[in-house]
């Protein structure tokens, strides 16, 4: 081979790894070296944080630098300070979570992976309904709605809450599209249940209550109210068929919402997470069991748990809160992993650096993502899919009470029954 044969191979080579590292819209653009971001600097915040961007390769005048967070571009006049290897920028409001990446014109894009940016909503709280320290089981509107102990709470498409008053003895709703209020068991015999605890609704409207004293699951349907599975008052773990079987402390209940014949339990006392099917009229154990008690991961046959306080579903992947152990963990696959949690405290972070304390009460957002009430600690937290827990609300008791249940509408509001002040809150996002 020649020398001008290898110089040919060169060169087009050389022209083949530009195009490899910088997009251009046209052929005919001149191509310069492509910027990269290496790294960022706080890697979260809020709006108008200052963000410092570290690479090379930038525009020399920095204010030309075409820089954006999750595709969201900042304007010239937040770029405030920047060399050919560093800016420094304001986090622009509502930008959201997602990469961070620098352009040097638009027709080229940046070279190599970006890093993340966790962007953290600031969040209003006011109270939707209720007031503080006043006990009530009456109100037509949210502007009159008083409540005994509003323990658990779920939104329904429609904008419709339904919030269960557990010393009220009462089911209660709200249409947030008039703020108009009522109960809808009056004629059911709801007031007879005994330690009332949670509250599903399926699909086609049907609601499923926990009764932890009367060692029962309910369903009330239109103003009937029927137990559906476990032995009045008997307290125990047998799986058997739906009546026949046996609870202890039925805690928090959720509908699969793939299947509106399975509804999971937790047995808080028993140390098990339950399985009630409609379709076959029996009742089994998921996980755990008598030689199960304790905190260990592995293959649901031999994963341990100790007092589970909460299940959600979705997505074939069972949700649920390890009380004692202060950790979320899930069942998928058949295996059991933790996803957020180490040991009781309060420590935002991902997976095992995030702590907890007594969490209680679980639920989904709009994005899918968990929302959790960190009851110890008295807290809304926010646990995305893999398992980094941002706080959203909470910890100055004279705002938050207490947080026993918690929910999500479509559009991101997120709605508290705050049981020891005797209200609703709701909590916007900017």
């Amino acid at each position: 081979m020649n020398k001008k044969t290898i110089a040919g191979i060169l060169f087009f080579a050389s022209i083949a790894l530009v195009f490899v590292t910088c997009k251009k819209k046209s052929e005919d653009d001149d191509c310069p070296v492509c910027p990269s971001v290496t790294s960022i600097s706080p890697v979260s915040g809020e709006a108008y944080t200052e963000l410092t961007i570290n690479g090379i390769n930038f525009a020399s005048n920095f204010k030309a630098n075409i820089v954006k967070i999750n595709g969201v571009q900042i304007d010239a006049d937040s770029i405030l300070s920047g060399t050919t290897t560093q800016l420094v920028v304001k986090v622009p409001k509502g930008c959201g979570s997602g990469a961070v990446t620098v352009d040097v014109d638009a027709d080229l894009t940046n070279a190599g992976t970006p890093p993340h940016f966790e962007y953290i909503y600031r969040f209003v709280i006011s109270t939707l309904a209720g007031s503080r320290y006043v006990s009530g089981t009456t109100g037509n509107s949210t502007s009159n709605m008083l409540f005994a102990s509003p323990q658990d709470i779920v939104w329904r498409p429609g904008n419709l809450l339904y919030i269960l008053d557990r010393s009220g003895h009462t089911l209660r709703y709200i249409n947030l599209n008039d703020n108009s209020a009522g109960s809808i068991d009056a004629t059911s015999g709801f007031c007879s249940c005994s330690g009332i605890l949670s509250l599903d609704i399926d699909s086609n409207g049907l609601f499923y209550m926990s009764a932890q004293f009367d060692e029962q699951v309910y369903m009330l349907s239109a103003s009937s109210l029927t137990p559906l599975a476990g032995t009045f008052n008997n307290n125990g773990t047998t799986d058997s068929t739906l009546l026949l079987s046996e609870f202890c402390d039925p805690y928090d209940i959720c509908v699969n919402p793939s299947n509106n014949q399975e509804i999971f339990l937790t047995d808080f006392c028993g140390h098990r997470i339950r399985k009630i099917s409609k379709a076959t009229g029996r009742v089994t154990t998921i996980l755990g069991g008598d030689t199960l008690y304790g905190d260990q991961d592995g293959p649901v046959s031999s994963a341990r748990l100790s007092n589970p306080s909460s299940v959600i579903a979705k997505n074939g992947i069972i949700y649920f809160a390890d009380w004692v152990a202060h950790k979320v963990k899930k069942i998928q696959g058949g295996i059991v992993t933790t996803l957020a949690g180490s040991s009781d405290g309060d420590a935002d972070g991902l997976g095992a650096l995030a702590s907890l304390s007594y969490p209680n009460r679980l639920s989904f957002d709009q994005n899918d993502d968990l929302l959790l009430c960190d009851g110890g600690n008295v807290k809304i937290k926010r646990i995305s899919k893999a398992g980094q827990v941002v706080t959203i609300a909470g910890g100055d008791t004279a705002v938050i009470r207490s947080v026993f249940g918690v929910c999500a509408d479509a559009s991101g509001n997120i709605y508290v029954a705050d049981k020891m002040a005797q209200v609703i809150h709701k909590i916007s996002r900017e």
